[in-house]
């Protein structure tokens, strides 16, 4: 069974400059994402991007390696994406997703937890210009009843 899922809105994230910036949020670690919001609170209101990750690589967390067969080799952040690059236009991004919405697996083992997964999603935002600004965050969907 699923039961819908939300987290408490996160607000006065500063984005400093046009450097992408990653926003780490708890979340379940096997979901669906069917809502993201994220607006400027402060600052101008222009466009930035927001795409979500499953591994705090993006987070310049501990890289990842494919170590298993005859390929080896670190793995692009790109394979850890939940979404594609939705475009926040004027300050806001309201993304709410027809069924079935965006699958979230954590591909990240959680440190100390043998077998379980990390239960955090990443938010890469990244603004179009330099000027600082701040953000609120709000991530919903559904996850399974545990």
């Amino acid at each position: 069974m699923r039961i819908p899922y939300e987290t408490r809105p996160a607000v006065e994230i500063p984005l400093p400059d046009a450097t992408p910036v990653v926003v780490p949020v708890d979340w379940p670690d096997r979901s669906v994402i069917t809502k993201l919001v994220v607006v400027t609170t402060a600052g101008p209101a222009e466009d930035f991007t927001v795409a979500a990750y499953n591994h705090s690589q993006v987070a310049g967390g501990p890289p990842a390696y494919d170590d298993v067969g005859p390929y080896v080799g670190p793995v692009p952040d790109d394979c850890f994406r939940v979404t594609p690059d939705l475009k926040a236009t004027a300050g806001r991004l309201l993304h709410f997703a027809a069924w079935p919405g965006f699958v979230f697996f954590s591909q990240e083992p959680d440190p100390g937890r043998q077998g379980q997964r990390r239960r955090r999603l990443y938010l890469k935002v990244t603004p179009v210009t330099a000027t600082p600004k701040r953000l609120a965050v709000v991530v919903g969907g559904l996850t399974q009843f545990e």
